[in-house]
């Protein structure tokens, strides 16, 4: 069943986006946002449900609720959890694919290969942390997220900011359109992750070192200076979770 939501998860998230472009041809830059939002939230609910097929902790679906061991997450309600998990997941994604042709060959080595693996995620993030501006490099397109849900308010809905009246007419073109290729871009990336046969140890690994990059001081203190502490700690909170 996991799986099944999982893929059915990216077939929305497609449809979505190729809607989200029948309304950039329209000039409906502000709608065309707002879905693209939609789609990246069902992406973030398809990344969580491929997780749980892996069997991490003692994962059941009640209702709505994903159960892994004594945690619940509410993928089905909850756009906070979802995009929590959207960070967190794109930041442990972000770290292991510049490694991954590196990590593929290793797996093919029944008995040792796995361990090897598991031990070349932390150092690589290692090295990468002795260079400033390639681990802000990595870090830059999690910011993509930062205030995304009152953007997407105000791409959708007429509103006061400052007293002056905004409307989804007057929504950044060039905004609408940048964000939609990063949008088809995390759908083209969640795929390709879909389609490896990734062991759970090795996805574990680097939602690991993703957590304890999020608890390093200088990636906090990064991170709050570009407005994510919000996303910092929903991250580190849904890492958690899939983690215990």
């Amino acid at each position: 069943m996991f799986e099944d939501i999982a893929r059915l998860a990216l077939v929305n998230a497609e449809r979505m986006l190729e809607d989200s472009r029948l309304l950039i041809d329209k000039r409906s830059f502000g709608h065309a946002f707002g879905l693209g939002v939609l789609a990246d939230e069902e992406i973030a609910k398809g990344k969580l449900f491929w997780l749980a097929s892996l069997g991490f902790a003692n994962t059941r679906l009640t209702g709505k609720e994903l159960r892994m061991g004594e945690r619940i997450l509410q993928p089905f309600r909850s756009h906070r959890m979802k995009q929590g998990m959207q960070f967190g997941v794109r930041l442990a994604y972000n770290l292991i694919m510049p490694v991954l042709d590196d990590l593929l060959p290793l797996l093919g080595d029944k008995e040792h290969g796995l361990d090897r693996a598991v031990m070349m995620v932390p150092d690589y993030v290692e090295n990468l942390f002795k260079d400033e501006a390639h681990w802000k490099e990595v870090m830059r397109p999690l910011f993509e997220l930062v205030d995304i849900q009152a953007e997407r308010d105000r791409a959708l809905y007429v509103d006061i900011a400052k007293d002056k009246v905004t409307s989804p007419l007057d929504f950044s073109e060039q905004r609408c359109r940048e964000y939609v290729l990063t949008v088809e871009s995390e759908l083209d990336k969640a795929k390709k992750m879909f389609g490896l046969s990734l062991p759970k140890e090795l996805v574990r690994e680097g939602l690991t070192v993703s957590l304890s990059l999020l608890k390093r001081r200088d990636v906090q203190k990064y991170l709050r200076e570009h407005g994510a502490a919000m996303h910092l700690k929903s991250a580190r909170k849904e890492i958690e979770k899939l983690l215990h």
